[in-house]
Formats: C-alpha cells, sequence, structure tokens
C-alpha cells in the first residue's frame, strides 16, 4: 500500500549514490529494482537520481508543506534501504493525517536528519 502512496504524500523523491562506491550498492540496487513500480504507481511523483562521484548515499524527500527530510543509506542493503524509503512515506501519510497538506503544527515523530543535499548541475530527471 505504501509504495503507492507517494503522489498523495510527497512532492518528490531523491535518490543520490555514487556509481562504484561500494557503500552505495543497496541504494544502487533498490533503485534498479523498484523504479519501474515507483514509475507505474506514482505517475505524477518526480523521482531524481543523484549520481556523483564519491556521494555518499541518501533518499530525500520534500513533503507539500516544504520540508525537505535526508536518510543517508550509505552502508545499507536494498532492504534497508526499502524500510527507509517506507519510513519516509509513512511520515508523510501521518503528516496528512495531523495536520493536512500544507499544515504548519509540529509533526508526531522525529526526523532522522534534516538538511539541504548537494544539488549539481548534471541532475538527471526521471518520470
Amino acid at each position: 500500500m505504501w509504495r503507492s502512496q507517494f503522489t498523495r504524500n510527497l512532492v518528490h523523491v531523491e535518490f543520490g549514490f555514487c556509481k562504484k562506491a561500494t557503500g552505495s550498492i543497496g541504494t544502487r540496487s533498490y533503485y534498479a529494482k523498484r523504479s519501474n513500480e515507483m514509475f507505474v504507481l506514482n505517475p505524477t511523483t518526480p523521482v531524481y537520481v543523484n549520481t556523483e562521484e564519491g556521494l555518499p548515499a541518501y533518499v530525500a524527500v520534500l513533503y507539500p508543506e516544504g520540508s525537505e527530510v535526508v536518510m543517508e543509506t550509505e552502508g545499507l542493503n536494498q532492504d534497508q534501504v526499502e524500510d527507509k524509503v517506507k519510513q519516509l512515506v509513512m511520515a508523510g501519510i501521518n503528516k496528512r493525517k495531523t495536520t493536512g497538506i500544507g499544515g504548519s503544527e509540529s509533526m508526531p515523530y522525529e526526523i532522522i536528519h534534516a538538511y539541504n543535499p548537494p544539488r549539481p548541475i548534471n541532475r538527471e530527471k526521471f518520470e
């Protein structure tokens, strides 16, 4: 169920990883295996991929009220990356239930890590 909730609860999703680093294997594998499913289930949600060399693996989402949350996935396996993505999507569902889209009340969960990741010029967009 949660895999089809990107469109309703996220503005966009971003995967960042190095194409060669061993610490990024789990994130690369998850993206390679699940990207087609993400696009089919969530055709209007942009999915960005940042493959800068030496970049630590991460998954980032932007919520409708404007907050961006980034979870580091460096060194995680494919199943652990899926758990992180699920956690981010479920947090979006909780935000909608708690505040509604565009709400500004404080959230009832802990943000693991939030910051603005680097945005290189060569960023690719897949829809």
